[in-house]
């Protein structure tokens, strides 16, 4: 009865689909929800048929902006999230950007809060062949928390993280106006 939203779906290995969003919904399809927005993940068989729904975050505004299915069959989630509570935590202020790895049923293997004071977001992940993942994101926030190196307003942020979720690097690109990210790939010679 309430807000729901399908912001990212992929077909997986096994002819199904796998649909990444947000719902502030209580009711109907909608079990387990946080409070607030809270992202919402439904995987359907290859006949659209519901195999499970999964509600995640707290009491702040969580959404999911983008799906992919890893190498063990599970799923990694690019989005954001306001708490810092419930599924979430290392919130570094307003929404950051968030990172979410599920098992093949949609069990939370891992979670990483990836931002600073002000708000980020994470709009496209890519596993990589070592196990680690590539994000994309845009942050508002200015050289705190996880960003460093900013030159003002909004700016492509890159960051990779290791198989377990582990910052190994990241990069903020732009000028002092607004740029934002919203696709990521690992290009044939390795880079991004």
């Amino acid at each position: 009865s309430g807000k729901d939203y399908a912001n990212s779906v992929r077909q997986t290995a096994n002819g199904g689909y796998i649909v990444a969003g947000y719902t502030n919904s209580t009711d109907g399809d909608v079990v387990g929800n946080h409070g607030g927005d809270d992202v919402w993940m439904v995987k359907f068989s290859s006949s659209g048929i519901v195999e499970w729904t999964k509600a995640l975050g707290g009491t702040g505004n969580d959404a999911a902006t983008y799906v992919q299915q890893t190498a063990d069959h599970g799923y990694v989630i690019a989005g954001y999230s306001s708490s810092n509570d419930g599924d979430v935590s290392g919130n570094h202020g307003g929404d950051d950007a968030w990172v979410v790895k599920l098992d093949s049923v949609g069990n939370l293997q891992w979670q990483k809060s990836l931002g600073g004071n002000n708000n980020d977001a994470a709009t496209a992940i890519q596993q990589l062949a070592d196990g680690g993942y590539i994000v994309g994101c845009y942050a508002i926030s200015e050289n705190n928390g996880d960003v460093f190196m900013s030159h003002g307003a909004a700016e492509f942020w890159v960051v990779k993280l290791s198989a377990t979720g582990s910052i190994e690097w990241s990069l903020c690109l732009g000028g002092q106006s607004y740029e934002y990210a919203h696709d990521i790939h690992q290009t044939a010679d390795g880079g991004f």
